[in-house]
């Protein structure tokens, strides 16, 4: 029954923080956690893949038209486009593993926050389409994205698994 709340209460936030009145602000504050994740994802990658991530901005800015929450810039090539691009991508097993962590808490503010960034990283897992444009002009580049998110996501079910219990 816990599980089945917690998971009711992600989907909650998840619905309350995409669906915001459309106030820059309330949208830019309740969208912060996803926006710090979805950056730090890309500059996570971006530093492991030697691209140089730098301008690191959570302030949201008015460009071409469009608000834009946060943003980073790296040095593009042929081999790490289409892994920083996607990098927020890897925020999906993260938010299964905190969704497991979640099913632990006792019911609470920990409990409560949890689930908030659980819905935030869920959210902010999609890359925007800058990102996608970033890795859709490096198609050479795809391999070493889909090797690496695929390990990724292995690890994450291995580490989520049902594991059978020892008999004597």
């Amino acid at each position: 029954m816990k599980r089945f709340i917690t998971i009711m209460m992600i989907g909650v936030f998840a619905l309350i923080i995409s669906r915001v009145p459309n106030s820059l602000w309330s949208v830019w504050l309740l969208q912060l956690p996803g926006t710090i994740l979805h950056e730090i994802a890309h500059a996570t990658v971006a530093f492991l893949c030697q691209a140089n991530p730098h301008d690191f901005n959570l302030l949201p800015k008015h460009e071409d038209g469009a608000w834009t929450l946060g943003s980073i810039r790296f040095n593009v090539t042929s081999v790490n486009a289409a892994s920083v691009a996607l990098a927020p991508l890897l925020l999906i097993p993260a938010a299964i593993i905190l969704t497991f962590i979640t099913f632990k808490l006792r019911f609470g503010v920990a409990w409560f926050a949890s689930c908030y960034v659980s819905a935030a990283m869920l959210l902010s897992s999609i890359p925007s389409k800058p990102d996608f444009l970033v890795a859709l002009s490096y198609p050479l580049s795809w391999l070493p994205a889909l090797v690496t998110m695929g390990l990724w996501y292995y690890l994450v079910y291995l580490w989520i698994r049902p594991r059978k219990s020892a008999q004597l």
